[in-house]
């Protein structure tokens, strides 16, 4: 099973891990990248395809973190909006698993991963996706 874990921001982190529990899972990729220069979509496609050419039975699950934010928007929030509805969308389009999530559900892996990659939105993500694939174990819904 693959999970992608996405921090939404101006900055966004983003993650890729493979394995069945999150004891078993590596890191595929992590980095940071500018809301102005990602393309979800592109990248979307890019980790099914060749996920599914190694396996077709394979699995892509994409987790990210929910805006909690009330009040006015500022640019930032907005950026941060815009960036969690192009992921949504993004899955919906390729019909991939998406759930949205408040930021507090990654806390207990942030220790864990982060000596796995660097930036504090890469590290958000990547502790996102253990913690989105444990929680999937949980339930029983791992195939691999």
């Amino acid at each position: 099973m693959y999970v992608a874990g996405i921090d939404p921001g101006q900055t966004i982190g983003v993650a890729l891990i493979q394995g069945a529990t999150p004891h078993r899972a590596k890191v595929l990729e992590s980095f940071e990248i500018s809301h102005e220069e990602i393309d979800i979509y592109r990248l979307f496609w890019r980790w099914y395809r060749e996920m599914t050419e190694l396996d077709p039975a394979e699995t892509l699950n994409c987790v990210v973190e929910d805006f909690v934010g009330a009040g006015p928007r500022s640019k930032p929030s907005n950026d941060t909006l815009k960036v969690i509805g192009g992921v949504i969308f993004t899955c919906r389009a390729l019909k991939i698993p998406c759930t949205a999530v408040q930021p507090q559900v990654r806390l207990s892996y942030v220790a864990q991963v982060s000596t796995m990659t660097t930036g504090r939105d890469a590290i958000s993500a990547l502790a996102h996706a253990y913690s989105h694939l444990g929680r999937i174990c949980s339930r029983g819904n791992a195939k691999r």
